[in-house]
């Protein structure tokens, strides 16, 4: 029952947040975002600054109508792989927030333009390619060159996934398989592989 009234009051400060295409619950006392029930009005423009969220669903990616989201001034420690998905995002604001790195899905926002991480405790790799946003030139040059290298990490981590996979299969081709683990039809644990290879050196002896 209890939940039955929290969602009923969450549609109702949604319903009455959105006005053409654009929802507005900044300053709105928000420990989460409404994802469900802001997704039913295709907005454009979502406004969240100066709430309490610290973190954010994975869900978030049904939001794909978004082009500019604010979410600046919140406690947000991690954004969620799924912001990838938001492929028409172009202005993004995050500023004082508590954010050390981005999600490598970051690199799939090609339409991104803007981009305000100022006032967070960024790593220092990661703050020597966003650089300073004071200015809108800043914020500008910052989505370009975050979205740049966090698309090259995706290409990087690709890359070693298809090494890895081609090297696990290389070595099964390579790897001989012993007598009962043919007749068997199963893999065999380590453990026993060891015993086997135990036994058959004291029998070379």
């Amino acid at each position: 029952m209890r939940l039955l009234v929290q969602k009923k009051y969450e549609a109702q400060k949604v319903k009455r947040a959105v006005s053409n295409e654009m929802c507005n619950l900044s300053h709105a006392e928000l420990v989460k975002i409404p994802i469900l029930e802001i997704s039913k009005y295709n907005v454009k423009v979502l406004d969240l600054h100066n709430n309490s969220i610290s973190s954010i669903n994975d869900t978030f990616g049904r939001l794909k109508t978004l082009i500019k989201l604010d979410l600046s001034a919140n406690k947000l420690t991690t954004l969620p792989s799924s912001i990838g998905q938001l492929f028409k995002l172009r202005s993004l604001t995050l500023y004082d927030n508590c954010l050390t790195d981005l999600p490598i899905s970051f690199g799939r926002l090609s339409k991104l333009r803007y981009l305000n991480l100022h006032n967070n405790p960024l790593s220092e790799e990661l703050k020597a390619v966003t650089g300073c946003c004071f200015t809108s030139k800043d914020c500008q040059k910052c989505a370009v060159d975050t979205v740049q290298y966090y698309k090259h990490k995706m290409r990087m981590d690709r890359k070693r996934k298809q090494e890895i996979t081609e090297y696990s299969e290389r070595t099964k081709k390579e790897e001989p398989t012993p007598f009962f683990e043919a007749d068997i039809g199963r893999p065999i644990s380590t453990k026993v592989k060891k015993m086997v290879q135990d036994i058959e050196e004291r029998l070379r002896k």
